[in-house]
Order: C-alpha cells, then structure tokens, then sequence
C-alpha cells in the first residue's frame, strides 16, 4: 500500500527542487546523484523517492517551474485582493491544487470582463497556454477592415492547418457584446416606451391643469387687464404659477428617482445608478415639456377680450 501525502507535501517538493537546482549549477546535472540531493535536503533516498521518481523528473520540475514562474500575469483585482498596498512584482502565488508550482507574478493587467459587462471586477492569473492545454482555448484576431470577412478567412487557415481541427463559436466582438446585453437592451426599450408614454401623458396633464385654471379665472383675468395690466403680465402670472408647480414635482421625483435608481444596478455598465448627466438631462427634459404645455393655454389667457372676460360666468 503506498504512502499518503501529508500536509505539507507540496512545500517539501519546492524545498527538494531547490536544492537540486543548486546542486545542479554547482556539479552539473551528470555530476549530481540521488544520494546527494538527498543528504542536502536531510532525507534519506527512500524518503526522496517518495517526492520524486528520479534526477529526470527533478530536472523538468524545475524547468517547468522556471518558465512557468517567468510568464504569470495577474489582474488588478488579485493584486488588490492579495496585496492590498504593496508592490506585485516578484510576489510569488499557486493555485490550490495538487502538483501545482509556485509562480512569480512578473506582471499586472487590467480587470477584464468575461461574462457580462456588469459583473464585477474578479481576480485573474494568467498562465501560458501549455500549461493548460486542457482548458477551452479562445483565438482573439484584431482586425482594421471587414470582421465578418475576417472571420472566413481565419477558418480557411485554420483548416490550412488542421483539416479535423473544429472551430466553434467564431464571432466578431461586437455580435459577443450583443448577445450579452439582450435582457439589458429588452428592458432598456421596455423602459423608453413606457418612459415616451409617461411624458406625454404628463404633458397632457400639465396642459389640462393650466387650461382649466385659465378658465375657471377668467373673470379674474379680465378684472385685471381692465385695471390697466398688460397682456405680459398675465402671461407672465400663469406662466409663473404653472412652472413653479412644475419645479416643485421635478425636485420630488429627483428625490424618489435617487432613492429607488439602486434597482436598476443590474441594468446599467459605464455609469452609476446616480449619474448626475442623466438627471439632470432628464430634469431639464420635464421642465422643457412643462414650459410647451403651459406656454398655449398662458398666452391665450393674456390675449383676452376684457369685457368677454367680464362677461364670463
């Protein structure tokens, strides 16, 4: 029955590794027998062997570690969350799982989105690609003219290569983008016509409410153009009146759109929930539509007849 691996299995390897490195350069690999990496790691060659089958595996172990050590990459995100404050070159990092080496991180990308353009920022490393030969492996060309052209023509090398070789979902990264943002663009239109419907009606409400108390004050109107006020004034009155009202709902709907917009998180990539550009675009969008709708019924109540306004009942 063989001998399990105790705990600090993987960090005894790295110890043993060293040590034969060094004795590597020193002797030579011909000059450098099991015995003596052995002694310079206080084991005996029976314990060694439980780490490594021979010389030869020490060797590639090393070699494998060197290169791969060399050419790890890190995103912001690992950096930032593995050390917050400090300097990433020359840290060294391995994954969480059996026969893996210890990398030295000799470089650090930006975060990068791999699933939706709204997920957060999440760690990354990045290791060459013959370390991981079995994992899915994504050809990203960059191109100056025709993507969709392009796109023939990088199957027809690939098959120049490799007949048997399949490609699968080849795409430009527009149509990549595209697809990844449907639930967002759906309720994004959702959101503009019912948003189209709902200005329209206010603006038909705003009307209907500066028209009917233009008429319910029309002798009121007519009293004070006959004692001398200008059709400017009146104008000016119900103008006045009407888009102070129109302010007021614009301050309150500010308020309730700040508190509720956090809904919306999961909807929105390049601004924030409170972006200041889009309320206040959207402020100055109300307000214009409450000058258009009161603007008709104020300028008809300063164009009165004053002795048809005193007639009125």
């Amino acid at each position: 029955m063989g001998r399990g691996r105790h705990a600090g299995y993987e960090d005894q390897r790295e110890l043993i590794l060293a040590q034969a490195a060094t004795l590597f350069a020193q002797r030579g690999y011909p000059g450098t027998s099991m015995n003596q990496v052995a002694e310079a790691c206080g084991l005996s060659k029976a314990t060694l062997y439980h780490y490594y089958r021979d010389k030869y595996e020490m060797l590639v172990s090393i070699a494998d570690g060197h290169v791969t050590r060399l050419q790890s990459i890190v995103s912001e995100a690992l950096a930032g969350r593995l050390w917050p404050g400090k300097d990433t070159i020359g840290r060294r990092l391995r994954e969480a799982e059996p026969g893996q080496h210890w990398r030295e991180v000799v470089g650090v990308v930006r975060d990068a989105k791999y699933a939706r353009l709204t997920e957060e920022p999440r760690g990354a490393c990045y290791a060459p690609v013959w370390q991981r030969a079995a994992s899915p492996l994504s050809l990203v060309v960059r191109t100056s003219g025709d993507s969709p052209a392009v796109l023939s023509t990088l199957a027809e090398i690939a098959h120049g290569l490799d007949r048997n070789l399949p490609l699968f979902r080849a795409q430009t990264l527009e149509d990549s983008i595209r697809r990844t943002v449907n639930l967002q663009r759906a309720a994004a239109s959702a959101l503009g016509v019912f948003g189209a419907l709902a200005l329209m009606l206010a603006s038909i409400g705003v009307y209907g409410v500066v028209a009917h108390s233009v008429s319910m004050r029309t002798r009121e109107v007519g009293i004070r153009l006959s004692l001398g006020a200008r059709a400017a004034d009146v104008f000016r009155m119900f103008f006045r009146e009407s888009l102070s009202l129109a302010f007021i709902g614009v301050a309150i709907g500010l308020g309730l759109s700040a508190a509720t917009s956090r809904l919306l998180t999961s909807f929105l990539f390049g601004l924030t929930a409170t972006d200041g550009i889009t309320f206040i675009g959207g402020s100055l969008v109300l307000c214009l539509v409450a000058i258009g709708a009161t603007y008709v019924p104020a300028r008809r109540a300063a164009h009165f007849d004053p002795l048809v306004a005193l007639r009125h009942e």
